[in-house]
């Protein structure tokens, strides 16, 4: 029987944390926290401008598809190589502690 070991692209998501104006804290397999900012996403995908809208809900965010996405419902997610890819190395070694939007 052969070992197979799984690999994937990109680090997944391991936790993630609303703050504030609508940017994502994001901690990833590897080790490295990444600061993802959602904003750009609500002229893009007319579903994100229901983080906006809906009181509450953006704050909800959770790690979801065993670290593939962070969601916040059925309808909302993003996936962790565009997490990834896109978002901005947070330059400080301490997790921030701005309150969320």
């Amino acid at each position: 029987m052969n070992n197979v070991k799984k690999y994937h692209s990109h680090p997944l998501v391991e936790a993630v944390s609303p703050m504030s104006n609508y940017f994502l804290e994001v901690l990833f397999d590897t080790g490295e926290y990444k600061l993802y900012d959602v904003k750009p996403l609500f002229k893009k995908i007319d579903v994100f401008k229901e983080l906006k809208s809906t009181n509450g809900l953006f704050r909800q965010v959770v790690v979801g598809s065993l670290g593939h996405a962070v969601e916040w419902n059925d309808d909302i997610d993003i996936a962790a190589e565009e997490l990834y890819c896109n978002g901005v190395i947070s330059l400080s070694s301490k997790r921030s502690h701005l309150s969320a939007t």
